[in-house]
C-alpha cells in the first residue's frame, strides 16, 4: 500500500467532506513524478545491498578457502 500526503492550503476537493482530491492533470503528474522517484530510490537502495550480500558471501568463502 503507498500512501501519498498532499500538504496545501489550495487543495481542491471533491466534495465538502474533503475525502478526495479533484484529478487535476497538475496533481496528477506531480503524485506520479514522486512515486517514480521513490521507485528509483527503493532500487538503487535494494541493489546496493545485494552487491554487499554478494561481497560478505565472497567474503566468507575467501575466508574459509584461504589459511590465514
Amino acid at each position: 500500500m503507498l500512501m501519498v500526503h498532499i500538504a496545501s492550503t489550495n487543495i481542491p476537493f471533491t466534495s465538502e467532506s474533503k475525502d478526495a482530491i479533484a484529478d487535476l492533470p497538475e496533481i496528477l503528474t506531480e503524485v506520479e513524478l514522486a512515486l517514480k522517484e521513490v521507485g528509483r530510490k527503493l532500487r538503487r537502495y535494494l541493489s546496493r545491498q545485494s552487491v554487499l550480500s554478494e561481497r560478505r558471501e565472497k567474503e566468507e568463502i575467501i575466508k574459509k578457502l584461504l589459511p590465514e
